[in-house]
């Protein structure tokens, strides 16, 4: 074999190793920005009572505005008879996709009449997505202090 007939498969051979590094570091790149999903925008959803089968339900929407992982909402519910608008301040993990608001007075669900008894309530939800779309489902849970008076809520978009 002659040198001149090797120095061809040689220079075949680099620049298969130099589009396999490109291609990788665009699959690398690629990758990291379809994990930068984020949570903005208006989510419209029910909240059911998790205890078991109940008329009281609550219609919620979240307008939802991020700024890294700190997460700025207005949450409109109404329950019953009843109109509320609350300003909440919490956080996103983009990595898990997990949204979490703390500390919302959330309306009883046994109330009656004219006397309103509030719970105080976090809120946990997983963001998830997919070609079709995506969605946001979680749950209202009670603080300590009131877990034993106030059921949890199941929201779901």
């Amino acid at each position: 074999m002659v040198l001149s007939q090797l120095k061809p498969h040689f220079k075949i051979s680099c620049s298969f190793e130099r589009m396999k590094k490109i291609l990788v570091l665009l699959f690398a790149a690629c990758s990291m920005a379809a994990n930068s999903q984020n949570v903005v925008g208006y989510w419209y959803g029910t909240a059911n009572v998790a205890s078991g089968p109940s008329a009281n339900n609550y219609l919620v929407e979240l307008i939802i505005q991020q700024n890294q992982s700190a997460v700025q909402a207005v949450m409109n519910y109404y329950f019953k008879n009843t109109y509320r608008s609350i300003r909440l301040n919490g956080n996103y993990n983009s990595i898990n996709r997990e949204l979490s608001f703390s500390n919302i007075s959330i309306p009883y669900p046994g109330n009656t009449g004219g006397i309103e008894v509030d719970c105080e309530m976090d809120f946990r939800a997983i963001h998830r997505v997919a070609k079709a779309g995506s969605n946001l489902n979680g749950r209202f849970v009670a603080k300590e202090s009131h877990r034993y008076m106030c059921p949890d809520l199941i929201f779901l978009d």
